[in-house]
């Protein structure tokens, strides 16, 4: 295995190039290679290096030979390698620059689970805790990607980034670091176990570097709930607002940080959300500048700035660049570890401008996790931290904290409802069972705001269940997770339920004889067992009447005027906000004549 790097993808006119040659021997035998160097800068030749080196089975050697650099331009760096009677050869480039032109990089990590808990504290998957305890990324690193993004951090200290470490993600470390987890199959693991020390330690230093200033935590709303698609289709409002305080206090709790910035998940985008956040005291977010950028109204420069939205900051990432991290994840080798950090650098320097801050924002753990080559990920990303921490020493980029550029910019005055997929299907449209869900989730979300308000209290616990019923990941049509919606819909529903079970209303006559043409009134009982007066609204053909109830037994009518003669019955529903909770039938014999 032999390939060609630089020690830096960008270099002042006037540096010294380091060229480096990785030779692995991977046979059994003595081998020596025939090594040719030569580079170009600009098309003129400036190095041409021979040397001969041997290498025993199985052993790697590391060759470096420098070139001056004296004015800009391209770097084209070849190598031609010869031994036993093979010829090999890699070449890589570089930029060489001799103007002013300096970059910021702002890395963005969205770490998030969906909470897997059940209702009953059982946890359908374990993803957050495996995702630090699993050896997936072996022999690179010994744990999972959340626990590498922790080691990476306290191994390059002079690379700054924001992470998002979702708040139901957080809770979940916090309730195992409290009290250790239980799966459903009935494995347990407690508070002093292996697996929870690592929870603990990870956690741990997450909290330290954001308070040494190296890390920047983003909030979110509790669990991965698409916000702009619940309060542009479904009305949801009080739902989203709740969620972004809570999972503010869950933030604020677990990593002891005022967070300044909201990661939108799914970046599900819609104005109503500028209020919600504000008034949460939240002072920035990252939208996405291929799908929120080109349709958004204002004094528009470029995606490289940050734009002002009435007292409220939007960065809007490079998806390009941050879909390279994110997507190009399957590597073969090294060599190819090595060209993709150099591509992300290099990419995110040629963007226009002498100052631009270019956002790459992307999902923390999946780029690594869902990687054919995981641990070859990682490699990539620590020759990436290296790189910039070398390119920051030279000044030629800066990497920042996303609150480092907030305060100022352009302004926006609109930004269009849409996610970074540029639409919603993925979670309404993609599988067959979306819509027959969405109309449950509606319907239960109708449930709870109709029981609020005849009981005049909000249902705390109604409303949590709902919001974990509602979050993304479950809905996201490649993973859909009908089993957990319906597990926290039926939570909801049977909280708000039980909060009506004190109360108990049936007909005072079971038939009631009457006239044609007569008006009639149908006596309700009811019994409010709750503390609190009850307002109920009693629907009856054309008659709807509201009643507000204190403690107690009461008597309220319904009244009808029966136009056709014979004995049938009448449906009464007893409703709250248009919800109908109780339908009565009353029996009436209406008889023609007196």
């Amino acid at each position: 295995m032999i390939y060609l790097t630089t020690d830096k993808p960008i270099y002042r006119a006037g540096d010294k190039a380091t060229i480096i040659i990785h030779a692995l021997n991977e046979d059994d035998h003595v081998t020596t290679l025939s090594i040719r160097v030569t580079a170009t800068l600009e098309n003129e030749k400036i190095l041409d290096h021979e040397e001969k080196v041997s290498l025993i089975g199985g052993e790697r050697k590391i060759m470096e030979v420098q070139a001056d650099l004296k004015r800009g331009g391209v770097l084209m760096v070849n190598a031609d390698i010869n031994y036993d009677g093979k010829s090999v050869s890699d070449n890589v480039r570089a930029y060489v620059i001799d103007v002013a032109k300096h970059i910021q990089i702002g890395l963005v990590y969205h770490m998030h689970q969906p909470p897997w808990y059940l209702p009953n504290g059982d946890y359908y998957m374990d993803w957050a805790f495996r995702y630090i305890t699993d050896n997936s990324l072996a022999p690179t690193f010994n744990g999972g990607p959340y626990a590498f993004h922790a080691y990476l951090n306290e191994r390059h200290k002079e690379v700054k980034t924001t992470v998002n470490l979702s708040p139901s993600l957080l809770k979940q470390w916090s309730d195992a670091v409290e009290r250790g987890y239980k799966l459903m199959d009935g494995h347990q693991y407690r508070k002093d176990s292996d697996q929870v020390k690592k929870v603990m330690d990870t956690l741990e230093l997450f909290k330290s570097q954001i308070h040494r200033g190296q890390v920047e935590a983003l909030t979110s709303l509790y669990a991965h709930t698409i916000a702009g698609y619940l309060v542009a289709t479904h009305g949801m409002r009080d739902i989203v607002d709740e969620e972004v305080r809570t999972g503010a206090d869950v933030t604020r709790g677990v990593l002891g940080t005022e967070p300044q910035g909201i990661w939108t998940p799914e970046m599900a985008w819609d104005m109503s959300l500028l209020d919600i956040y504000t008034n949460a005291g939240l002072k920035y977010t990252v939208l996405c500048g291929k799908n929120h950028f080109p349709g958004s109204d204002g004094d528009k420069g470029s995606i490289y700035e940050p734009y002002k939205l009435g007292d409220f900051t939007v960065f809007f990432r490079d998806q390009r660049i941050s879909d390279i991290l994110a997507f190009e994840n399957n590597l073969f080798d090294e060599r190819h570890a090595d060209r993709m950090a150099r591509r992300i650098i290099m990419d995110a320097f040629r963007v226009d401008g002498l100052n631009p801050l270019v956002v790459i924002a992307l999902d923390g753990e999946n780029f690594i996790a869902m990687s054919k080559t995981p641990r070859l990920v990682a490699v990539e990303l620590d020759i990436l931290y290296t790189y910039l921490e070398r390119l920051q020493r030279d000044g030629i980029i800066t990497t920042i904290k996303l609150n480092e550029a907030i305060g100022s910019g352009r302004t926006l005055t609109y930004i269009p409802t849409t996610s970074w997929l540029g639409g919603f299907s993925k979670w309404r449209g993609e599988r067959i069972e979306h819509d027959k869900y969405w109309i449950k989730a509606v319907d239960t979300y109708r449930y709870i705001l109709g029981a609020e308000a005849m009981l005049g209290t909000k249902l705390v616990t109604a409303r949590n269940a709902i919001w974990h019923a509602l979050d993304s990941d479950y809905w996201w049509s490649d993973y859909w997770s009908s089993f957990m919606i319906d597990e926290w819909l039926s939570k909801a529903r049977n909280e708000a339920g039980n909060s009506m079970g004190n109360i108990h209303i049936n007909l005072i006559n079971d038939i009631i004889e009457t006239i044609i043409n007569r008006e009639t009134r149908i006596g309700i009982h009811v019994t409010n067992e709750t503390s609190s007066n009850i307002r109920l609204d009693i629907v009856c053909c054309r008659d709807t009447s509201t009643h507000v109830l204190m403690p107690g037994e009461a008597t309220i009518e319904a009244t009808i005027t029966p136009t056709v003669a014979g004995q049938y019955k009448i449906p009464i529903i007893v409703s709250s906000r248009n919800y109908g909770y109780w339908i009565l039938y009353q029996t009436l014999i209406v008889k023609a004549f007196p």
